[in-house]
């Protein structure tokens, strides 16, 4: 799939990539609670850059020069909804990144490695704490 992306001359170039632990058609199930469409959700992980992001030129890109890129590993389950009344509804979230070299997986990167990747190579939005409190964890 990759490699027929990035060769295809009218496959958007911007277009983001994600890696999913599961079936594609699952993390398109999940429910949006904001947004109008999951396909509007993916776009905002990507624009986030919760743990960076990688599009089809990235991976172009890095494909070309020989080197590895990390792309945003996605997880799906079932969870309670608040917004919805605690009814349980798909969803997917972002469980850490895939590391990728010659278009192929070759590991993967849990949540804490993976935002240490992402600072390092300057690609997170905005700084990420964790606080603990006497009550339990608060990510910020």
């Amino acid at each position: 799939m990759l490699e027929w992306a990035s060769r295809n001359p009218f496959f958007p170039f911007r277009t983001f990539v994600y890696v999913s632990e599961g079936p594609a058609k699952e993390v398109m199930d999940l429910t949006p609670v904001y947004e109008r469409a999951p396909s509007e959700v993916l776009r905002k992980y990507g624009n986030r850059k919760f743990v960076g992001q990688a599009t089809i030129k990235d991976l172009a890109v890095h494909s070309a020069a020989g080197v590895g890129t990390t792309v945003p590993l996605l997880k799906t389950g079932r969870k309670p909804l608040t917004s919805e009344n605690d009814k349980v509804s798909p969803w997917t979230g972002i469980a850490g990144t895939a590391m990728i070299q010659d278009m192929r997986m070759k590991g993967r990167l849990d949540m804490d490695e993976a935002k240490a990747v992402s600072w390092a190579e300057g690609n997170l939005s905005a700084p990420v704490y964790d606080l603990l409190t006497g009550k339990g964890e608060v990510r910020l």
